[in-house]
């Protein structure tokens, strides 16, 4: 997918070392799509200082630190600084993130269903079958002018505040989840940009249809997040309990289940298990795997977190009669 971005605004880093960010040259990370590797295995105890530039890079948009440095005779402190804001992700096969690294991004979890696999493998089947092959290096080359095109200008969401009425707000992790939802907004809007208003010093006013593009793409991830659960836990919760009504199963019996792969699967069961809806009635030990139970702990779908475009637009109007003398 980085192919189809312009060269000058991706980094490739299959590998960033703790203090790679700060020692880039002033100003190259400044809008930069940082794509990264596959995730270190590391514990999250290493990972809290070893991810620490690239939160705070994510977070605050600029990075600060101050390096000892000898000069002649004596040392001195030099104090190295790297705007940003950059765009950032990376895959993972772990089942649980480090937290602090896991709030500040959108978590986007693989269709491993068997319809989506036979999907690939026709999509895959349809392409060796013909002799004639797509144009890909005109297809990225309409990318990269589509993107250059694109003005830097700051966006305008007049129904934020409508959003965030209805937005849940029992959870301290709805405060990043929330400037997600907005930064999509934004990006839906300024790929429109054509299509939309400008108000003062240029800002582009995004609009009700920008929001219900934002809306579908994030509702599983922050509906995962709310819940606690993936829509991959839940379907293995509704298997489990169609074939354990009473009965304990072990590990291995719950990735037998199938609809995705046995890691996978051991991910979600790990999940339910932290969400309360599976309990782990004998550890595992050895070559012997654990043993769990159902629970009554029913975990929320994280479904309905977000209000559609029609309920945020029926706001706006009430607030409008509300206001009308």
């Amino acid at each position: 997918m980085s192919r189809l971005f312009p060269p000058e605004v991706v980094l490739r880093a299959t590998n960033l070392t703790t203090n790679a960010l700060f020692y880039f040259p002033p100003g190259f990370l400044r809008h930069r799509w940082v794509v990264a590797g596959e995730r270190s295995r590391r514990t999250a105890e290493d990972a809290a200082e070893a991810t620490r530039a690239l939160r705070e890079m994510i977070e605050g948009g600029r990075l600060s630190k101050a390096v000892p440095l000898k000069d002649g005779d004596r040392i001195a402190t030099r104090a190295i600084e790297q705007d940003g804001p950059i765009a950032y992700s990376e895959s993972t096969t772990l089942s649980e993130v480090f937290a602090e690294d896991a709030n500040r991004c959108l978590l986007l979890n693989t269709d491993e269903t068997e319809q989506q696999t036979k999907r690939i493998l026709r999509a895959t089947a349809a392409r060796a079958a013909v002799a004639e092959r797509p144009d890909v290096a005109r297809t990225v080359a309409i990318h990269h002018a589509l993107q250059r095109m694109i003005p830097r200008a700051d966006v305008v969401v007049p129904f934020a505040p409508e959003i965030a009425d209805r937005y849940p707000s029992g959870r301290h992790e709805s405060r990043r989840d929330f400037q997600h939802l907005l930064q999509l907004i934004r990006a839906v809007a300024l790929l429109r940009f054509r299509q939309r208003e400008r108000v003062a010093l240029g800002a582009i006013v995004a609009s009700l249809e920008d929001y219900d593009v934002a809306e579908r793409l994030a509702r599983e991830p922050l509906g995962a997040t709310a819940s606690g659960v993936t829509r991959g836990a839940r379907e293995l919760l509704r298997k489990l309990r169609e074939r354990f009504v009473c009965s304990e199963f072990s590990t291995t019996e719950a990735k037998q289940i199938g609809g995705a792969s046995p890691r996978t699967l051991e991910g979600c069961l790990h999940e339910l298990n932290s969400a309360g809806a599976v309990e782990q009635t004998v550890p595992p030990k050895g070559r012997m795997p654990a043993r769990w139970k159902l629970t009554a702990i029913d975990p929320t779908s994280g479904e309905g977190i977000l209000p559609s475009a029609e309920e945020v637009g029926a706001s706006l109007v009430s607030c409008e009669r509300a206001h009308k003398p």
